[in-house]
Order: structure tokens, then C-alpha cells, then sequence
């Protein structure tokens, strides 16, 4: 029986002869008042547990695509496992969940699917995918202990209620970088259109100097920037070294290149290097112009990883290091779209 039906009342006259008539209607009225009250509570039953089964659905996306590893060459089976592992650590109607469906490919950028299987066409990622991991879990017969029991909902011959939900997750190629998460200088992109091939570079043990004096055929190897404050000054550069870029920045925004930068810069990065044990990790935004030593405002086309190994000062002047294969950049997010994959990726991000 639909509900307005069983609390479809036609309202008597009431007159001298008929006061009694009221009587007759507290009996429907009592039974639409209590199952529009049974109603509601199984309806709020349903949507707690709506919310915990995407809690974990976007909890076990997540942790698949944190164990993907290579964004060119992904660990399916570790990002397989590690979702699954981590459905059954959630909770679903007052029970720990104990399956899903878990799907492994490539995501579009955009978003929306559909998703391509890591097992069909290219095993690496197309112009605008990136690697995804997607959960369903679900509360259905036989699935997670069966569907929801519904405690009042039988009163409308409704006695159960299947819920599921579903979540992606994806590694990205940064398109944005927050606040702090930049070193200050830029990687120029001729150098990895020579050195950079496969999501790898060519020699893994290249060693890179990047300052005025060193190019490479044809091409700058970079500079230092001020980034978002557009100084020439070495002071500011030396503060950035600490604090980072002081805005968000994506791509297409533009940084500032530094013409020259004092000795006293060298030591404090050398410093710092050696305080993280002779070697420091760090993101870089790419730019594309072949000659960087003039200074002034540059767009930005990409973010790169870079290790520090060495700063030198004196008549030299000039940071030394390596470029990195897989990088997981804090505080980057694939924005509105990432760039060129220079070996950083964002760390797993919901996507769906």
C-alpha cells in the first residue's frame, strides 16, 4: 500500500449528531503519523550508510593509487592490493566491509569516464589520462553482509535496501603548486627534450650544473628565479630558499628570472644540502626559452623534480644535481590540467 493512500482521509461534517465522528479518525491518522516517523528513520539509516560506504570507497581509491608507483609504468598489482586492503579496514552498517570492485586504468583528465583498462591499447598513459584506481563497494545480497535491513520501511512492503558507491583516484602530472612547495629557479624544457625520454632520463647518471655560465647544445640550462615576486634581488631569492613560493602557482602563471645572483646564495643552498644529509629533493618549475640570461617574467609550462647535490660559489657559480624518474611532489594538485611529465606526479588525489 503506497503511503498516500493508507493516510488518504475524507473529513466528516461535524455536526451536533456527529461529534463523535473525530473518534473514528484517530486511528488513520495515528498509524500515517507513525510510519511517516518509521519512514524518516529508515531513510536516515540508509544515507549514514550511503556515507560510509563512499568514505570508504574514497578511502580505499586513494590508497590504491598511493601505491601506483611509475606514472608511465604503474604498479597495478601493488595498487590493486593496497585498495582491497584497505576496504576492509572501513565500517558499513555497523560491519567492516569485506569486498569491492576494484577497476585499474586510465582516467581522463576532464573527468567523467569512461575509464580505459590498463590492459587494453597503450600500458602507459595518453594525452589527457592519467593512472586510476576505482572503487565500488556496495551493500547488496550476498555482498557486505546483504543489503540493509529496513526497520520500519516493511509497514509499505519495502524490506530492504541496496546502497552502493563508487570513487576514483588518480595520479597526475602537478598542473598546480601551493604555497611553499617550489624551489627558487627554473629548469629550462630544452634540456629535457635532450636528456628526458620514456618518462626517464636517457642517463640515469647525468650529472646537470645549472648556472649563467653552463649551457648545453643550444640551451640554457637554467637560472634562478625570484618566482611570484619579480625581484632581482638575491636577498629575496635567499628568503624564497626557506619559504617557497609565497602564492599558488599553475601553469601559464609566470615567474621571474634572475639575470645573476651573488656567491653568498651558494654557500646557504651547500649549507643546506648538507644539513639533509648531501642531497636534497626538489620541485622546480619548467619553463620554455632558450636563452635565460637576460632577465624578466617567464609562463610557466611544466614542474620537474630535481636533486641537489652541490652548490658552488666563487668565479664558478653554479648548482649541480640530477633529474629525478618518480617524484611525489607535496602540495601539488593536477589543477586544471597537468603538463609534461618531468618525473613529478601528485600525490593520489580524488578525481570522481
Amino acid at each position: 500500500m503506497a503511503i498516500h493512500e493508507a493516510c488518504s482521509v475524507t473529513l466528516p461534517r461535524i455536526g451536533k449528531a456527529q461529534r463523535g465522528g473525530i473518534m473514528l479518525l484517530a486511528a488513520p491518522l495515528t498509524f500515517c503519523l507513525v510510519a511517516l516517523t518509521a519512514l524518516a528513520i529508515d531513510v536516515s539509516r540508509i544515507l549514514v550508510a550511503r556515507n560510509e560506504l563512499q568514505n570508504a570507497a574514497d578511502a580505499a581509491a586513494l590508497a590504491g593509487a598511493a601505491r601506483l608507483g611509475s606514472y608511465i609504468a604503474p604498479d597495478w598489482n601493488s595498487a590493486e592490493e593496497g585498495a582491497a586492503e584497505a576496504i576492509t579496514l572501513n565500517r558499513a552498517a555497523g560491519a567492516l566491509l569485506q569486498t569491492g570492485v576494484i577497476d585499474l586504468g586510465f582516467w581522463p583528465i576532464e573527468g567523467g569516464g569512461p575509464m580505459r583498462p590498463h590492459d587494453e591499447g597503450s600500458p602507459a598513459p595518453l594525452l589527457g589520462e592519467n593512472p586510476a584506481v576505482r572503487v565500488t563497494v556496495t551493500l547488496d545480497e550476498g555482498v557486505n553482509g546483504g543489503a540493509l535491513d529496513l526497520l520500519f520501511a516493511p509497514v509499505f512492503q519495502r524490506y530492504l535496501a541496496s546502497i552502493q558507491a563508487s570513487a576514483v583516484a588518480v595520479i597526475a602530472t602537478p598542473g598546480f603548486a601551493g604555497e611553499g612547495s617550489l624551489f627558487p629557479m627554473v629548469l629550462n624544457k630544452c634540456m629535457f627534450d635532450q636528456y628526458w625520454a620514456n618518462g626517464a632520463p636517457i642517463n640515469a647518471n647525468q650529472v646537470v650544473r645549472i648556472g649563467s655560465a653552463y649551457h648545453y647544445p643550444n640551451c640554457s640550462a637554467g637560472q634562478w628565479s625570484s618566482l611570484d615576486l619579480f625581484s632581482q634581488s638575491a636577498k629575496v631569492t635567499k628568503t624564497l630558499l626557506s619559504t617557497g613560493n609565497t602564492v599558488e602557482l599553475t601553469l601559464d602563471d609566470e615567474v621571474f628570472i634572475q639575470s645573476g645572483t651573488e656567491t653568498s646564495i651558494y654557500k646557504v643552498v651547500q649549507d643546506l644540502i648538507d644539513a639533509k644529509g648531501g642531497s636534497w629533493d626538489v620541485l622546480i618549475p619548467v619553463v620554455d626559452k632558450a636563452d635565460l640570461s637576460k632577465s624578466g617574467a617567464v609562463p610557466i609550462v611544466a614542474f620537474a623534480p630535481f636533486r641537489l647535490t652541490a652548490a658552488v660559489g666563487g668565479s664558478s657559480k653554479y648548482v649541480e644535481g640530477s633529474f629525478i624518474a618518480n617524484f611525489k611532489a607535496p602540495g601539488t594538485s593536477g589543477g586544471a590540467g597537468g603538463g609534461a611529465f618531468f618525473g613529478a606526479t601528485t600525490p593520489a588525489i580524488l578525481a570522481d
